[in-house]
């Protein structure tokens, strides 16, 4: 081999750049070897946007078809010109190849060397890429991918559910699952695969996990590096179209010394981060604000549901410890009070919660514990057994809306109302329709939730089908019980988040609004 000369083309530049999910034709290169769409790579997309877009790319695919092949010379002479005349920011590509293809765990960027280009100054042009060898085999990917997918399916996700509940439910397996190597002295905790089959990493580890599981689930991620408490790296998140950060490692039970799962840092806003004083490398392509709230964990009914936010009542935290067997409370900066009033409310109540338990209960001697995690305090009694939810007695009765018609059914004195909205779009239903199936003794519930007519489920009426909510239900589990008050009572939280099912259900006396008149409703075992 010729002796080629080694070119540094790794600078830099700061590029203000306007980040759109485009298409970008590359067929040949992806559809054989992602397992997910092409269109979730946020640095390709990216490149895309920059001055010479097309070029930025095609080179992308390059060095990617390269490193899919596990090819240790990737011929880069068609671009060579390009790199003379400055039409291509080579860092930049590789940064964006780099933080959007966990998938590719088996290059070794431990290497300084790698992804140097080198030429002969005659047009000749190429990078060398070193692999790690104990995963640089079909046998590895082939574990990594069936590992994965499997990981997905123990974790809870099915389909039909939203990209939150699969971005909570990823989240929650990853940091149960990776152990945090403060040794560093595993092997692969800098990659997807250490994480998931050796379960030991650290923050590239986690990462790169938590964004290859979301690829699979058919959502958008990228990692992000920069400076928290040193180097460190986490995710950007697209949910429902709007981006978010997440931070697995920092919310991992060993990493905040609290052996608790921490939602600290599930799909938060950038300025959080940057609050804190983490700083956000510039790879010369824009990482979005980050601005939205929506699918923060605190502002969703998935955390409404079993805890309590922003609401310092003693009563609240008898609740929670009779059926959760612990009681959280978080600040989240939104109330009337500070963070200082809220930390001395907890600890001022925090024994006349745990005796109001005890007496009630019966238990002289407790095993309880109450510490801080973040802006959460947790209050846990650990030999009290957790009470079943109580079931309010009445049947619920079913609701919807009708989507096609707008027709509204009201309710009989003893069966209540129900309407029907459409699943399949070329059903059409009429009032007439809707009055028949209102008399319509057999009608066959499907999707039965632990044997009860649950929100979501489907009616089936001969050839048609449709799907209900249940009065009272918000959280759809079938029954109805305390935390369906306390999701009322928080307001159409869900109606917010895209839920509409849920957000009919928690409006039970039908005034358009859901409150405490609706909570208070649900509690006294009254619906109408």
């Amino acid at each position: 081999m010729k002796k080629f000369m080694k070119t540094a083309f790794l600078a830099l530049i700061c590029v203000v750049i306007s980040v759109l999910a485009i298409t970008v034709s590359a067929a040949d290169v992806y559809d054989t070897s992602l397992p997910f769409d092409k269109e979730l790579l946020y640095g390709r997309n990216a490149l895309a946007e920059m001055e010479n877009g097309n070029r930025h790319v095609e080179l992308y695919d390059c060095i990617y078809k390269g490193i899919e092949n596990r090819e240790t010379e990737i011929d880069l002479k068609e671009f060579y010109m390009d790199f003379m005349l400055g039409n291509i920011t080579y860092g930049v590509v590789i940064l964006a190849y780099r933080y959007d293809n966990p998938q590719h765990f088996w290059v070794d960027y431990g290497r300084e060397d790698n992804f140097t280009v080198y030429h002969n100054g005659k047009g000749d042009c190429y990078i060398e890429i070193s692999y790690i060898d104990d995963v640089n085999k079909d046998t590895a990917r082939d574990k990594f991918k069936a590992a994965a997918e499997q990981f997905i399916v123990d974790a809870g996700v099915k389909e039909g559910m939203s990209e939150y509940e699969i971005s909570l439910l990823i989240h929650d397996a990853v940091v149960n699952h990776v152990e945090y190597d403060e040794e560093f002295a595993a092997d692969n905790i800098y990659n997807a695969y250490g994480a998931l089959i050796g379960k030991k990493a650290v923050c590239e580890g986690y990462a790169e996990l938590y964004q290859y599981l979301l690829y699979l689930c058919g959502i958008q991620s990228h990692a992000v590096t920069g400076k928290a408490n040193g180097d460190h790296m986490w995710n950007l998140v697209r949910i429902d179209g709007e981006y978010y950060m997440t931070d697995t490692t920092w919310d991992d039970p060993l990493w905040n010394n609290t052996g608790r799962i921490a939602y600290e840092y599930l799909n938060v806003t950038r300025e959080k981060m940057e609050l804190e004083g983490r700083e956000i490398d510039d790879n010369g392509y824009q990482i979005p604000d980050c601005n939205s709230t929506k699918a923060n964990y605190y502002n969703n009914y998935f955390y409404n549901m079993s805890n309590f936010k922003d609401q310092p009542l003693v009563e609240n935290a008898i609740t929670q410890i009779k059926y959760n067997g612990e009681a959280r409370f978080h600040y989240n900066g939104n109330g009337t009070y500070s963070f200082v009033e809220f930390q001395k409310w907890c600890n001022e109540n925090i024994e006349a919660i745990k005796d109001e338990v005890l007496i009630e209960r019966g238990i002289v001697s407790p095993l309880y514990s109450c510490i801080q995690l973040y802006n959460e305090y947790i209050l846990t009694i650990t030999n009290v057994d957790i009470m079943p939810l109580p079931e309010i007695q009445n049947i619920p009765k079913i609701t919807a809306i009708c989507v096609d018609t707008e027709v509204k059914v009201n309710p009989s004195s003893n069966a209540g109302g129900v309407a029907v909205c459409r699943i399949d779009s070329g059903i059409s239903l009429s009032e007439t329709d809707i009055q028949e199936l209102l008399n319509n003794t057999a009608v066959e519930v499907g999707n039965l939730v632990n044997g009860n007519v649950a929100t979501g489920s489907k009616l089936i009426f001969g050839n048609e089908k449709a799907l209900i909510a249940v009065l009272g239900d918000v959280d759809g589990d079938g029954i109805l019980t305390v935390f369906d008050a306390n999701m009322a009572q928080k307001g159409d939280i869900s109606f917010q988040n895209g839920y509409e099912l849920q957000g009919v259900a928690s409006d039970v006396n039908g005034d358009d609004i859901a409150d405490k008149v609706d909570s208070q409703l649900i509690l006294n075992q009254i619906v109408s």
